[in-house]
């Protein structure tokens, strides 16, 4: 009786653990949302560096709060936390286990639909790592004109701030948890 106590008692750290790292990531992006907003209208000579920075920080901090959350799933339906490090990862190892979540199934049809926030909080987290390409320079007089592929009939999404991604992921978050509360 004493040892399942034990237990018990871990998987509520360990679930504490997880929603504490989700949690501090949606907070060090919060914070950093505001100052992005700062250095917008600071107009300084780092301003383009600052804000650089800034979007770069953001990214970083939610998909780190997205990554702490998936594994804050895990941990609520006993699955192996340590092997969840991607969507894939997560379905996984709840199809080994036998069961299917309407968390990761949300997250799934997120990730279908191209466009979604998911899907540029992903691409805006990628672009942390890869080379921005460069314009070259060209001299005033170039009539080059570039070119952009799209869908026919269908023009590109525009790219949503930071702060829609931040708002999207702390909403889904907060609803999620409360149905998780509920069972």
């Amino acid at each position: 009786m004493e040892h399942r106590a034990l237990q018990e008692e871990e998987q509520v750290i360990l679930a504490e653990q997880y929603t504490n790292r989700t949690n501090r990531a949606l907070s060090f992006a919060r914070i950093q949302l505001k100052q992005l907003e700062q250095a917008a209208e600071s107009g300084g000579w780092s301003q383009e560096l600052e804000v650089s920075a800034f979007e770069a920080g953001i990214a970083f901090h939610l998909a780190v709060a997205l990554h702490a959350y998936r594994r804050e799933i895990a941990e609520r339906y006993s699955l192996p936390t340590e092997t969840i490090d991607t969507l894939e990862d997560l379905i996984a190892a709840q199809q080994t286990q036998g069961q299917s979540t309407s968390e990761a199934t949300e997250f799934e049809v997120l990730a279908e639909t191209p466009d979604s926030w998911l899907n540029q909080l992903q691409q805006r987290y990628a672009q942390c790592w890869g080379a921005k390409p460069s314009k070259p320079s060209r001299s005033s007089g170039s009539s080059e004109i570039s070119l952009v592929q799209i869908e026919p009939g269908r023009a590109a999404a525009p790219e949503l701030p930071l702060s829609t991604l931040y708002s999207e992921l702390y909403s889904l978050i907060s609803r999620q948890r409360a149905a998780m509360q509920e069972w």
